[in-house]
């Protein structure tokens, strides 16, 4: 999937998971890009996905100027930073 495939290119299950991750902000603790300073918040990735979602948005993620028109509702800079370890994952209620 790149940055700019639909939100609703995440498929059914893709979907489903999103709706259902809670907003507790320990994912953005254990993120190792956000501890080094980066700009990337998990919590805030995944609820803005969760607007997109609810918006029936056309990008998941874009430049700033897309996200101000209301086109992508996750910046490409923050998905960029992610090292997609799964820090994030293990460090919620649940786990992964």
């Amino acid at each position: 999937m790149t940055w700019n495939d639909s939100v609703q290119g995440l498929g059914p299950q893709g979907r489903s998971r999103c709706k259902c991750l809670r907003q507790c902000g320990r994912c953005t603790q254990f993120c190792p890009a956000n501890q080094a300073g980066g700009s990337l918040s998990p919590k805030e990735i995944i609820l803005d996905l969760q607007k997109g979602l609810v918006a029936g948005g056309d990008l998941i993620a874009g430049t700033a100027a897309e996200r101000e028109q209301g086109a992508a509702f996750i910046s490409e800079e923050d998905l960029f930073q992610c090292f997609s370890c799964g820090a994030c994952e293990y460090g919620v209620p649940g786990g992964h």
